[in-house]
C-alpha cells in the first residue's frame, strides 16, 4: 500500500524516466514514515482528454496517491508538497512549457480495502 497513479496527456513532448520518478516518489513517502513495502505505482498516458476550452496543445499531469487513512493533515500536506516539487522537476523542460501539474492525496478506509495476501501495514 500506497497506490500511486500518474495520468498524463500523451501530447507532452518530453516525459521523464518513470522508474527514476517512481523511485523518488517512493523515497518521499518513506521519508514521511510510510512503508513502501507494498507500494504500487503506475503511469497512464491519456489519449482522450479535453483541456480548458479545447486548446489542442493543452497538457497536464495528475498524480493521485492513495494511502490507508489515519495520517495527519500536516503529513499529507508535506507529502503533497514534496511530490509536486518532484513532478515539477521530473517534467521540467523548455518543451513542456504550459504543462499543468496536480497532486491529490486520498485516504482509503481500511475496512473497505481488500487485499490478498492479507498483510496490511
Amino acid at each position: 500500500m500506497p497506490h500511486i497513479r500518474l495520468e498524463y496527456t500523451d501530447n507532452i513532448p518530453v516525459v521523464p524516466s518513470f522508474d527514476a520518478l517512481f523511485a523518488k516518489l517512493h523515497s518521499i513517502l518513506s521519508e514521511h514514515g510510510i512503508s513502501i513495502h507494498n507500494c504500487k505505482s503506475k503511469a497512464i498516458p491519456l489519449s482522450s482528454y479535453y483541456v480548458a476550452d479545447g486548446i489542442p496543445d493543452g497538457t497536464f499531469v495528475h498524480l493521485e496517491v492513495r494511502l490507508l487513512g489515519g495520517r495527519s493533515e500536516a503529513t499529507k500536506q508535506a507529502i503533497g508538497t514534496c511530490i509536486l516539487d518532484a513532478l515539477k522537476h521530473g517534467f521540467s523542460t523548455s518543451e513542456n512549457h504550459g504543462i499543468q501539474i496536480t497532486v491529490e492525496i486520498c485516504d482509503i478506509e481500511k475496512p473497505f480495502y481488500f487485499k490478498f495476501p492479507d498483510n496490511l501495514k
